[in-house]
């Protein structure tokens, strides 16, 4: 029982460094509002856009994740 607590302890903090993550790569505060959410993805995203960046693999690996934290973090369910 003990092993069972240890392992969602663990997922719990994972989750929650996964979630602060999503703020800190979109460079806004946990609880931001939407619409600031909106401003920093957009910002993010024109800066790393593959498009802009071409051959530059890191770059289109930040686009992939900016654009997993704007999913996440808009919608209300999964945030």
């Amino acid at each position: 029982m003990a092993r069972f607590h240890l392992i969602l302890l663990l997922l719990i903090a994972l989750w929650v460094k996964a979630n602060e993550d999503f703020y800190q790569l979109l460079g806004i505060e946990p609880g931001a509002e939407e619409s600031e959410i909106r401003r920093a993805f957009r910002r993010k995203s024109v800066k790393f856009h593959p498009d802009k960046n071409p051959g530059n693999e890191e770059a289109a690996e930040t686009y992939r994740k900016i654009n997993r934290a704007y999913e996440i973090l808009t919608d209300q369910d999964k945030r």
